[in-house]
């Protein structure tokens, strides 16, 4: 047993694990080294990642040994290589060697208070921190988990170190091929190992001086208030639920280290921003900000010595008051920069802003093209003033109607975004106080809006795959996240240039835009607007969400009662509750209200009984813009909307009413002519007409005409009930068109589009696709030498005929030779598919087998949903297998790309086995 006294010279010897997927050494591990420096003679760097050659000169200019190796066998291995570079035979030389890795930032308080304590104590071996005992395993649910250091700091002393015994550990040291194994096989054996040789261990942290199993991760507060040196990696980005269960405080631990360390808190941010999710890191760090209405004590803007500007999207005028008054609570002076639609609104915005004063340097420019609205605004009309460093800090606005949303909704959503990132002189000098103090924070929006909107766990609607897209060529290297992402919503924010530069640098153009008023999900401006604080976290920078203290008050009081309703259907606690849920949607059980009535034609019977209330918001939500085209066209004969019981006679009679007026408005039965009538009235009429006959045509050219629909007069009935009512329940007027997919993947929720009409007119011409099935790009790609309007139609009336398949997975040639009733019918094969042959289980293309999946997924097989609709939809994402030999998860692994893109693993392989690869 060895004791060292404080101040005696011990020769130590280091071996340092690293590793990083992209082999990049950030500025908390150079501090790292360098400090340890102090303390040791010799430090071999161990990486299970190359370096570059810059890194490389750094570290040996540190004082660093490289030794570089395969990543495989984990830290364990790479501690095993470290000793072997040195040489059992050489450990004598030293006092001690020092087992370090990347996986905690330190030291937050100086080494020296380490070692001096440390030295001073009668033990062979000793870490900073330890884990306590554990019964049963947590890791094989049996036996003991034994109290055991942890292994990202351990320091061995002479008398072990020179032992026969430590060299046979390390020389008979088990492969390590997963996380467990380092567990089981290294970390909680090594120090019962050598307890039982007989060999004494110290900890510097002692866990018995805490409540917790793992203290330097339950209890990193309390940890770093008795200044320990270390802060885990981890917490940063470990699952939220974990922290919400163990009570971990993580932005208290931030808040103690701001004030007892002098550690560059810079150091953190800049590297974690690199692994983390952005959710998980805003929450589990408290990046969320609630702005005194008081203000700072003792701030005075004039300290603060930011270039800032406002940039402002002026389209309305007539709210160009309301937006410079909420600038106007900018207390230190600013650049305005002003874009607007077309010269005579310029005009008007330069005559009133000569009235006012204050400005240091005015602009007002008119934007090329009215399409994109804010976004094109922002990133094409004004990169100039983004691009060479002019401005530290931008507030982005614009003005807001919101005119496709009912009116309490859409002011609730402005003011959401207003008051919270201007809504007063006091909160607006907290902002500027956040940015002059935290340089590493990039951009500051509002919290997501979830008081009346549909937000909540699915807030990427249908715009993730194009953000993966483009995420992709700009070059950004971040992880999203899986359901909400902390987004600009709304986009009105702060922002640093510095943190947008990649999305300011690329040349959009204004065709990469919808134009109006398609300003619709999947478009590039609600990409951009989710992708903005993804770009600030590629350039290493954070986004701060913040609010009022009014606007918080209000939020957290709606979404505790949220998060209560929703929990008192459901027993246990949070972590049980999600787990659970989880469960539910891995097996396959609906998960929507969408999913629910394509599996099952009573469940929504069934969770009307359960919970009216619950059905009767999410149909509202669907039918609400038709309704109220209903009431303005048939007043008071209209069924009413918090009522959705069709088997009441009033309601029925009630509905049968209002088809039987529009039949007679818009001419539709045959003893009346269409009638005249003057006003908005005659125009939704007009409008009501025309889109009636472009599906009734349609219906006639795909020659799918609904049952008993003889004559021109019931087919328009069966039109008018499938435009106000039916394609709000989950029926259609043909099995190749889904409305509420279409709905989900192009329309906006607040939109009062009907999903066919909106096909019809726009999305055929852009190639949208109008069922899971039919891929229209895809099947255009397959079309030579003829001119196509629908892709649609020309795939029923002329296409399979030719061959011609509608998606990468049905494959019409397989589908007919292996189906010849099909063919003897002469039924066209996808529709056959959709109605009959995937419940049979019949195969629609090689790679998929129907029978195969029905069988492993029973509940989509009781349900009667298609095989390859719900492998597409969602099978595909919980890496379910489409036959026999194909592994979802196993692919993906293989071909890295498909993280990113987001392209089905199936396709991507029948493509490249079509090219022969």
């Amino acid at each position: 047993m060895l004791k060292h006294e404080a101040d005696s010279k011990v020769k130590r010897a280091a071996i340092t694990f690293f590793f990083d997927e992209h082999g990049i050494v950030d500025e908390y591990m150079f501090y790292l080294v360098e400090k340890l420096q102090e303390y040791v003679s010799r430090n071999v760097f161990v990486s299970n990642t190359p370096l570059s050659s810059e890194t490389k000169f750094r570290l040996k200019s540190l004082g660093c040994e490289i030794l570089e190796r395969e990543n495989v066998g984990f830290d364990v291995w790479a501690y095993k290589d470290g000793i072997e570079f040195i040489g059992y035979e050489n450990l004598a030389d030293y006092d001690e060697l020092i087992l370090l890795n990347h996986t905690f930032y330190g030291p937050i308080f100086p080494f020296k208070e380490l070692f001096d304590k440390m030295d001073a104590l009668e033990v062979d071996f000793w870490g900073i921190s330890a884990h306590k005992e554990v019964v049963p395993n947590p890791f094989t649910n049996e036996g003991v988990l034994h109290r055991h250091l942890n292994s990202h700091f351990i320091t061995v002393r002479g008398e072990l170190l020179h032992s026969e015994e430590f060299s046979s550990y390390w020389k008979t040291i088990p492969n390590i091929e997963s996380y467990v194994d380092s567990v089981l096989l290294h970390e909680s054996r090594f120090t019962q190992h050598f307890i039982d040789a007989g060999y004494a261990c110290g900890v510097y942290d002692n866990d018995e001086d805490y409540p917790s199993p793992y203290p330097c991760f339950i209890n990193v507060d309390q940890s770093l208030e008795r200044r320990c040196p270390i802060l885990k990696r981890r917490v940063f980005f470990h699952d939220s639920s974990f922290l919400e269960q163990n009570a971990v405080d993580l932005p208290r631990a931030l808040r103690i280290m701001r004030e007892t360390s002098d550690y560059d808190e810079g150091f953190i941010w800049k590297n974690i921003l690199r692994s983390a999710n952005l959710r998980t890191l805003n929450t589990n760090a408290g990046l969320t900000k609630v702005f005194p209405q008081a203000g700072l004590e003792n701030f005075d803007p004039s300290n603060i010595s930011l270039k800032v500007a406002v940039c402002a999207h002026i389209y309305y005028t007539e709210l160009l008051h309301e937006t410079l008054d909420y600038a106007s609570h900018i207390t230190i002076p600013f650049d305005l920069i002003i874009t607007t639609s077309d010269t005579s609104k310029k005009k008007e915005i330069e005559k009133e802003l000569e009235k006012r004063s204050g400005y240091l340097n005015v602009y007002v420019l008119v934007v090329e093209e009215n399409r994109g609205r804010d976004m094109s605004a922002l990133f094409i009309s004004c990169k100039k003033f983004f691009l060479d460093d002019r401005y530290d800090l931008v507030l982005r606005l614009h003005t807001k109607k919101s005119p496709q949303i009912e009116g309490g909704r859409g002011m609730l959503f402005k003011r959401h975004m207003l008051e919270n990132i201007a809504g007063s002189k006091a909160l607006v000098d907290s902002v500027l106080h956040m940015f002059a103090s935290q340089p590493w924070t990039g951009v500051a929006v509002p919290p997501v809006v979830h008081i009346s909107f549909p937000t909540m766990g699915k807030a990427w609607f249908t715009n993730k795959p194009r953000a993966t897209q483009i995420a992709k060529m700009l070059d950004m290297s971040v992880k999203f996240d899986a359901n909400t992402p902390i987004a600009a919503y709304g986009t009105m924010f702060w922002f640093r240039p510095a943190a947008l530069r990649k999305l300011f640098k690329h040349p959009w153009k204004w065709a990469d835009f919808n134009p109006e008023p398609n300003h619709t999900d999947g478009g590039l401006a609600h990409v951009l607007e989710r992708l903005i604080t993804y770009c600030s976290q590629d350039a290493g920078y954070t986004t701060s969400q913040i609010l009022s203290h009014e606007q918080a008050e209000f939020n957290y009081g709606m979404l505790e009662y949220k998060l209560e309703h929703l929990s008192s259907f459901i027993p246990g606690e949070f972590s049980w509750q999600a787990d659970m849920l989880k469960n539910w949607k891995e097996g396959g059980y609906p998960t929507t209200l969408e999913e629910g009535f394509s599996q099952s034609a009573g469940f929504a019977a069934k969770l009307s009984e359960m919970n009216p209330d619950y059905t009767d918001v999410v149909v509202k939500r669907l039918k609400v813009d038709n309704f109220n085209i209903l009431q303005k066209i048939c007043g008071n004969t209209s069924p009413p909307m918090d009522v959705d019981d069709h088997s009441r006679p009033d309601l029925h009679y009630q509905r049968d009413v209002c088809i039987e007026t529009l039949m007679d408005l818009c001419g539709f039965n045959r003893s009346l002519a269409s009638r005249f009538l003057p006003g908005s009235k005659g125009e939704l009429v007009t409008n009501v007409r025309r889109d009636a006959e472009l599906i009734k045509q349609f219906l006639i050219e795909i020659r799918q005409l609904p049952k008993k629909s003889g004559n021109q007069a019931v087919l328009s009935r069966h039109v008018l009930e499938y435009m106000f009512f039916e394609w709000a329940e989950g029926r259609e007027l043909t099995i190749l068109f889904d409305s509420r997919t279409y709905a989900t993947n192009y329309l906006e929720t607040e939109t009062s589009f009907n999903s066919l009409v909106h096909y019809l007119t726009v999305g055929a011409k852009r190639l949208l696709n109008p069922h899971p099935l039919f891929d229209a790009s895809f099947y255009m790609a397959q079309v030579a030498g003829r001119t196509v309007v629908n892709p649609l139609v020309d795939y029923v009336t002329t296409g399979w005929r030719l061959g011609l398949s509608p998606h990468p997975l049905f494959d019409t040639t397989y589908y007919l030779k292996n189906n010849e009733d099909v063919v003897k019918h002469g039924v066209e094969p996808l529709s056959h598919f959709l109605s009959y042959g995937g419940k049979e289980g019949r195969d629609p293309h090689w790679a998929f087998d129907s029978k195969f999946y029905l069988d492993k997924n029973p509940l989509v097989k009781s349900s009667g949903t298609n095989p390859l609709m719900h492998f597409i939809l969602r099978g595909v994402h919980d890496d379910r297998w489409p036959n026999r030999s194909f592994d979802v998860a196993d692919y993906r692994t293989h071909f890295t790309e498909l993280q990113t893109s987001g392209e089905n693993p199936l396709v991507h392989y029948v493509r490249e086995a079509q090219r022969g690869r």
